[in-house]
């Protein structure tokens, strides 16, 4: 049976080969045989969302995670900020932001470059 090494890396190729619907389908296959994501599995399905600029989707799963009490790590936070901005969505990235600073996840030059990177583009418009 796989394990959540496995499946990791079957969502992770997925991921990389912007077939957002089959690791969709590796991360449904694997909950329902009992094998329990991880922080890493749900930040790699949340990248692919964003990259797709499916933000709404990404939200759903870090909301998910957090009722599975996973934690977001700084890298998840990051990742929707950054999709957030690339969609225009600047009030849901600052809003992100401010929340990762009331759950004491700390802001690093990613979060800040992606803010001010991606935000200002869409200030100046």
């Amino acid at each position: 049976m796989a394990d959540k090494f496995t499946y990791g890396k079957a969502v992770q190729a997925a991921v990389k080969m912007g077939d957002f619907k089959r690791s969709r389908e590796v991360f449904d296959l694997m909950k329902k045989r009992g094998v329990k994501p991880n922080v890493f599995i749900y930040n790699l399905l949340i990248v692919g969302l964003c990259k797709e600029q499916k933000t709404r989707d990404a939200e759903k799963l870090f909301d998910e995670m957090c009722k599975r009490n996973l934690l977001p790590t700084r890298v998840t936070y990051n990742t929707l900020i950054d999709g957030y901005c690339k969609a225009a969505e600047l009030d849901n990235a600052f809003g992100l932001k401010e929340r990762m600073k009331n759950e004491n996840v700390e802001a690093n030059l990613v979060t800040f470059n992606s803010l001010q990177g991606n935000g200002s583009r869409w200030v100046r418009a």
